[in-house]
C-alpha cells in the first residue's frame, strides 16, 4: 500500500474554505467519475483507492490518497500519477458538468440531510462536536445556506477553475508539509502475534498456584453462567419501550390539494422539505398483459 499525505493547515480551515475544499474533494474523489479517483483505479496499479481525501475533523486538517495492493515496484509510479494528475486538474480545471452535478449532489444532500437508520439528532450532534472540542461555535457547522450560496455565485462569476486551482495549488501541490507512507505486508505477523500470545500465557500460568488455577476456572465458570442466563422480569422492565399507549390512534394528516395539470390530474403536498420537490409519477398499468410486467424495470 502507498499513499500521500498533506498537513493542509496548522491552524482549522474557516468554514467558507472548509466549505470549498469539502467541494474539491468531492470533485476529484466523490464519484467513480472523478478524474482522481477514476484516473487511479484504471492505472491498474493497485486494487482499491486508501485515504479517502479530505479529514476536516481534527484540529489540523489533512489530506489523503493512495493505493493499496501495490507491488513494491509500482510505489513511485503510484506517486508520480497522483502529483501529475493533480497538476493537470491544478492547470485545466474540471468540466463544467461534472461541476454542476457535484453541486446538485451535495446541496441534495445538506437539504435532505438523510442520515439513513443512524439518528439524525445524533449526527447532528457529531457534525457539531468537531468545531466544539476546539472551542468554536458549535452551531456553525449546521448553518450551510450562506456558504452554499456564496460558492454558487463565486463559480458563476469567475468560473471553477479560478475557485478551486488555487485551493489545489495552495494547500496540496505548493505544500511541503507532505509525506509518503509505504507499507508491505508481512505473511508471518499473525503466526508471530499468536506465538507470542502463548508465550506469555505460558508465563502467567507458571506463575500461578493451584489455588489461583482454581479460583481463575471459576470465575470464568461464574461469567459463563450469567452470560447465559435469561434476565429476570424485573431487569427486563428497566429497559425502555413503548407500549400501546405511546402510539397515536389518529394517522398522520397530510394536506392534499388535487388540480390538473395540462390534463392530467396531480395531487399536492404542501408539507415542509427544505427546498427539496419530491415528484412521484403514476402510470395506468392495467392495459399491460401479465406476462410483460416483468420487463417493466429495464425500461426504468
Amino acid at each position: 500500500m502507498v499513499c500521500i499525505n498533506w498537513l493542509l493547515s496548522d491552524e482549522p480551515f474557516d468554514l467558507e474554505t472548509e466549505f470549498t475544499f469539502g467541494f474539491l474533494d468531492h470533485l476529484m474523489l466523490g464519484t467513480p467519475a472523478s478524474p482522481l479517483r477514476r484516473i487511479l483505479l484504471e492505472s491498474g496499479l493497485g486494487d482499491a483507492i486508501v485515504g479517502g481525501g479530505i479529514d476536516d475533523e481534527l484540529l489540523q486538517p489533512q489530506f489523503s490518497i493512495g493505493l493499496k495492493g501495490v507491488s513494491e515496484d509500482d510505489v513511485q509510479k503510484v506517486e508520480e500519477l497522483i502529483m501529475n494528475t493533480l497538476n493537470k486538474l491544478a492547470d485545466e480545471g474540471f468540466d463544467e458538468e461534472a461541476v454542476e452535478a457535484s453541486m446538485n449532489t451535495i446541496e441534495f444532500s445538506l437539504r435532505e440531510n438523510n442520515t439513513g437508520s443512524f439518528p439524525r439528532g445524533l449526527s447532528l450532534m457529531l457534525r457539531s462536536m468537531g468545531k466544539w472540542i476546539y472551542d468554536m461555535d458549535p452551531f456553525e457547522p449546521l448553518k450551510y445556506e450562506k456558504r452554499l450560496e456564496a460558492l454558487k455565485t463565486q463559480i458563476s462569476d469567475e468560473g471553477s477553475k479560478a475557485v478551486f486551482s488555487p485551493l489545489l495549488k495552495k494547500y496540496i501541490l505548493d505544500n511541503p508539509h507532505r509525506v509518503v507512507t509505504e507499507m508491505q505486508p508481512d505473511p508471518e505477523k499473525a503466526s508471530k502475534e499468536e506465538a507470542e500470545e502463548r508465550e506469555i500465557l505460558q508465563q502467567v500460568k507458571e506463575c500461578m498456584t493451584e489455588e489461583d488455577l482454581s479460583e481463575l476456572a471459576r470465575t470464568t465458570q461464574e461469567l459463563r453462567t450469567k452470560q447465559e442466563t435469561p434476565d429476570s422480569p424485573e431487569a427486563l422492565k428497566c429497559v425502555p419501550s413503548l407500549s400501546l399507549q405511546d402510539i397515536p390512534k389518529n394517522p398522520i394528516h397530510v394536506p392534499t390539494e388535487i388540480v390538473e395539470i395540462d390534463g392530467v390530474e396531480v395531487l399536492k403536498h404542501d408539507l415542509f422539505t427544505n427546498g427539496i420537490l419530491y415528484a412521484d409519477a403514476v402510470f395506468d398499468m392495467t392495459s399491460l398483459k401479465p406476462e410483460l410486467i416483468p420487463l417493466i424495470p429495464l425500461f426504468w
